[in-house]
């Protein structure tokens, strides 16, 4: 069962540097600031297994975050530490369900977290992104969403029927969010679950990322939270989505930034201050809705 403590994961500072951040006080701070450049995007087997060894297993039932949304595919090393069957259930704007290397990278830990023998299925929640349209669909997991074990929630599903779209059951948010949502949670064959919240599935209103804006208010969010606790035993939770400006060492993983990152990302060009106060005030409402 989640618990009430908070852990942060710091990678870049962009959450212990929240003045009304929840909980700071009593936090548990991990400093991987050390690592956190050279680990934006993905990280190589040794990073990978320095995180691991970071983790402590006593917590892993914490309310985890990770920093900035460019260290999502931490939550695929997160779930490596629960044993039996249990559901993933992550909410972002991007479905990170590549089927590409690299293997410990953000566009990809959810097909990670396919692999493990435990995670019985995936359910990805508010995807709105390009990701879903061609030719970006090309490289995602279709055979597992054909098969039921990832379950597709997007804002708004592609119109599409033809190849490479024919097989998906798209299950689409848009007209009665809150509906669809319920219908699939209550249909869940294993009710343990591991939830992952990206902030830029939200409006920017509520979240001012490294990335483009979701289309999920913060209300809706909490609806859908709320709905997992009252039906499902939530053993696990990380949140990222913070912003973070992004220094990463190396020509070629810098290149692959710039292409990757989306020009127009909700905090660009706004204070530091207002980013985080925007992001330490969901961060609050989160943590309050868990906690209740």
């Amino acid at each position: 069962m989640l618990s009430d403590r908070i852990r942060i994961l710091d990678f870049d500072g962009s959450v212990t540097g929240q003045a009304d951040f929840p909980g700071r006080a009593g936090a548990a701070v991990v400093d991987l600031t050390a690592m956190g450049p050279a680990a934006r995007l993905w990280a190589n087997r040794r990073q990978a297994d320095a995180i691991r060894r970071s983790l402590d297993g006593a917590l892993k039932d914490s309310i985890t975050f990770l920093g900035s949304g460019d260290y999502h595919y931490v939550s695929a090393l997160l779930l490596e530490q629960f044993t039996g069957p249990v559901t993933l259930v992550a909410f972002d704007h991007h479905p990170d369900w590549d089927i590409l290397p690299p293997r410990h990278g953000c566009g990809a830990w959810v097909s990670r977290a396919l692999e493990m023998g435990n995670v019985s299925q995936a359910v990805l929640v508010g995807n709105g992104s390009d990701d879903l349209l061609f030719p970006s669909v090309l490289t995602g997991n279709r055979r597992a969403a054909r098969s039921g074990r990832l379950l597709m929630l997007p804002f708004e599903a592609p119109r599409r029927k033809a190849w490479p779209f024919g097989g998906i059951p798209w299950h689409e948010l848009k007209e009665d969010p809150n509906g669809v949502f319920s219908a699939i949670v209550d249909g869940l064959p294993c009710r343990r679950v591991y939830v992952s919240i990206d902030k830029d599935c939200l409006t920017a209103a509520d979240a001012l990322t490294n990335w483009e804006e979701g289309r999920l208010s913060l209300d809706l969010l909490l609806s859908f939270i709320r709905t997992l606790r009252q039906t499902c035993e939530i053993v696990g939770l990380d949140i990222t989505g913070e912003y973070s400006p992004v220094s990463i060492p190396g020509r070629f993983k810098s290149w692959c930034s710039r292409i990757d990152h989306p020009g127009d990302f909700t905090a660009r060009g706004r204070p530091q201050d207002a980013i985080a106060r925007t992001n330490g005030t969901t961060n609050r409402r989160l943590v309050e809705c868990l906690r209740s």
